[in-house]
């Protein structure tokens, strides 16, 4: 008996624990960096735009949703570069990004790569 206890209220846990994404897939998102300005995202339910305005940088992305809270940026075009020398790109580079956390401004995520060991957390939010 103490083990179906355990099991009904591990299962109501992850169910509270589980993320509702939709109110954040499609949008205007702003991420504030101390390094380069920030960025600006602009995401549509197939594809987003990357706007680094400091740096001048306007890159587009398609995108796909995996599941509810991940999705995957990839076919990476390069609308302005600005002085950046950005890396020659493959056909088979992504970006993985999991959103970890809904907050009353937008939300927080987790992006890695397929290219890179580099792993970066942040907060995306809605732009005013």
């Amino acid at each position: 008996m103490n083990k179906i206890f355990t099991l009904v209220f591990a299962f109501l846990g992850f169910t509270c624990i589980a993320q509702n994404c939709n109110n954040v897939k499609t949008g205007t998102y702003v991420i504030k960096n101390e390094d380069y300005g920030g960025s600006q995202l602009i995401r549509t339910e197939s594809s987003q735009e990357e706007i680094v305005e400091k740096l001048g940088i306007h890159s587009k992305f398609d995108l796909i949703w995996i599941d509810e809270c991940n999705y995957v940026l990839f076919n990476k075009s390069v609308i302005k570069k600005g002085n950046y020398d950005f890396p020659e790109s493959k056909k088979t580079d992504s970006l993985f990004i999991e959103i970890t956390d809904i907050i009353s401004n937008g939300y927080k995520f987790r992006a890695r790569s397929n290219f890179s060991d580099f792993v970066t957390t942040g907060i995306a939010e809605n732009k005013s």
